[in-house]
């Protein structure tokens, strides 16, 4: 099982850049924003309709399915772990 995950990778959208950040990079971009990061947490987090930030493990058990002999079956798709955020097409 994955258990630590620290993606740097940039999805470029045609609205919007999908990113998962480090806790350093949130601390940062925080200071900037001159909030705390649990108060630039709360405020991110009411963008997300599930009203919750992902966690690293969620991404990874996707990661690890995808890979698994129960995923094999699974080709050619996109698949949204953003809690809501991306529309459904």
């Amino acid at each position: 099982m994955v258990t630590h995950v620290n993606l740097r990778e940039v999805l470029k959208c045609p609205d919007r850049q999908a990113v998962m950040c480090t806790r350093d990079q949130h601390v940062q971009l925080a200071k900037r924003a001159n909030m705390t990061v649990e108060e630039y947490y709360k405020a991110h987090e009411k963008e997300i309709p599930i009203g919750r930030a992902g966690e690293a493990e969620e991404f990874a058990n996707l990661a690890c399915f995808l890979v698994s002999e129960q995923g094999s079956y699974i080709t050619g798709t996109a698949i949204n772990v953003d809690g809501g955020r991306s529309p459904v097409v």
